[in-house]
């Protein structure tokens, strides 16, 4: 019998640790707590009672000159997961008389949009009613934005008179889900421009972040899968960088969920083969959260089953402020992909043109800061290193840096490669007072004809070096006959 008693004891404390850390696995959907009607009563009822709304109320009571304005977006988001949250626990009578929160409470992120809907005619108007904080949409521009499709609950609106529905996104939300719509028409129009599909898909996605008492669909999904694949965006395109900012807040700045999710809806790739990058929008600053945890997160991404190419992408997106940061994570890279971190940076550094700071993020990938030595490196891609491109001054600009990676190569044997290309450097690297031991490193290393080659075409920096006579004498000796006539 004891044995029993303790195994129901058991039983009941793994269910008490089950609902402390999904809660949402014992909620009840809204269709069967209440009817739709009743669903409908409570939005009309409670969106006249939001207290930031008081402007369009007379004597306490919704103006009827403002019955063509309605609660939508954030704002609708916010007050139906609070009386879904409210139907939890009360009946449908309790929460019809419960005080509805200020606005601020209601909304699922801080930073939302506070979405007010109003005839073209009196969108002006409306504007000076409100304090500032609230943006009043033309219904233009909102039936412009139900066309481009979208997550359904996006095009509902609200007001204590009637419930606006056209993609049935209340309807949906009352039966437990999220959709995603294909555009029934063009995607932009005169009131809503330079929006897209990849920013809509955002969108739904942070959507279903916000609302963890919805499931998305496995049609939505598909279509969020397929979203902007023609597209091709400026990395300034304002929709996409709000939209993934957003996302963003919505996972409370938790870059490994949210690339996470990007990834799982193949989204990741796509925007980081447009530049776009988690950031700065409308000057709502980000946290530094990420820069502080950079290691941590490319190792919560591996641990997810990230491969390389998928790490490459998210350090871009990721959109770590600080070389730092940006190092930090790539050293997990290097350290979980070794091989194929090499040979991306091989690559990049043939296909990639010397452009200045397009060498930042390479050095990221070679510098000082990473796992592996710098001249374990070099040698990985040693058909291309040292080219001009990466030891360019303007494009490497540290010297001492290079200078001691190069002394550690010399040390390590089997550096004929590294020296024939170190030579090849000579224009740049002459001056540098090593430059002479690694000239004679050269001669024990290569055969005396690449360093004839390499001083004959160079002979006009070398002429005034003091050991130019020697380097003369040497290859002369070796019977280099380009060099029998050389001054």
């Amino acid at each position: 019998m004891s044995i029993a008693i303790s195994q129901l004891i058991r039983l009941i404390l793994s269910v008490l640790i089950c609902s402390l850390v999904t809660p949402s696995v014992f909620a009840r959907p809204l269709d069967g707590v209440v009817t739709y009607a009743q669903f409908e009563t409570l939005l009309k009822l409670k969106s006249g009672d939001i207290p930031d709304l008081a402007p369009l109320r007379t004597a306490g009571v919704w103006d009827p000159k403002w019955k063509d304005v309605y609660v939508s977006g954030g704002c609708l988001r916010g007050l139906s997961h609070w009386i879904y949250d409210r139907l939890q626990t009360q009946s449908y009578s309790e929460v019809a008389l419960l005080p509805v929160p200020e606005i601020s409470q209601l909304l699922r992120i801080s930073w939302s949009d506070r979405d007010l809907v109003a005839p073209d005619a009196l969108v002006e108007k409306l504007k000076t009613q409100m304090t500032s904080g609230w943006d009043v949409l033309s219904e233009s521009f909102q039936n412009e934005s139900t066309v481009a499709g979208g997550p359904g609950l996006d095009k509902s609106r609200v007001n204590p008179f009637r419930v606006v529905d056209p993609l049935n996104g209340l309807k949906d939300y009352y039966h437990g889900r999220i959709v995603f719509h294909e555009a029934s028409g063009s995607i932009n129009g005169e009131q809503l421009k330079e929006n897209s599909v990849t920013a809509m898909a955002l969108r739904y996605l942070r959507e279903a972040v916000d609302l963890p008492e919805l499931h998305t669909t496995t049609e939505s999904l598909a279509r969020v899968a397929k979203a902007g694949e023609s597209e091709r965006l400026s990395p300034n395109n304002y929709w996409v960088n709000k939209a993934l900012h957003k996302l963003y807040l919505a996972t409370h700045e938790d870059a490994a969920k949210t690339l996470i999710i990007l990834r799982d809806s193949k989204l990741l790739h796509r925007l980081a083969d447009d530049h776009f990058k988690i950031g700065e929008v409308q000057r709502h600053v980000l946290s530094t959260e990420r820069e502080l945890k950079s290691g941590e997160i490319a190792l919560s991404l591996v641990h997810a089953g990230f491969n390389f190419q998928d790490l490459i992408a998210s350090s871009s997106v990721a959109g770590f402020l600080s070389t730092q940061a940006r190092a930090q994570f790539l050293d997990v890279v290097f350290e979980h992909h070794e091989k194929e971190a090499l040979d991306h940076v091989s690559e990049f550094m043939k296909t990639h043109p010397p452009s200045g700071a397009s060498y930042g993020t390479i050095e990221d990938w070679i510098g000082s800061r990473i796992s592996m030595n710098y001249s374990e490196v070099l040698r990985g891609c040693s058909d291309y290193y040292p080219g001009s491109a990466i030891l360019s001054q303007g494009a490497f600009g540290n010297l001492p840096r290079f200078q001691a990676e190069v002394e550690a190569a010399l040390s390590d044997g089997d550096v004929s490669e590294l020296v024939k290309k170190t030579l090849s450097q000579t224009s740049f690297l002459a001056s540098i007072p090593a430059f002479a031991r690694w000239v004679d490193v050269a001669f024990d290393e290569v055969e005396p004809q690449l360093i004839a080659d390499q001083i004959l075409v160079h002979s006009q920096e070398l002429s005034h070096h003091p050991k130019y006579a020697e380097w003369i004498a040497r290859v002369r000796s070796a019977g280099c006959a380009n060099l029998l006539t050389a001054p």
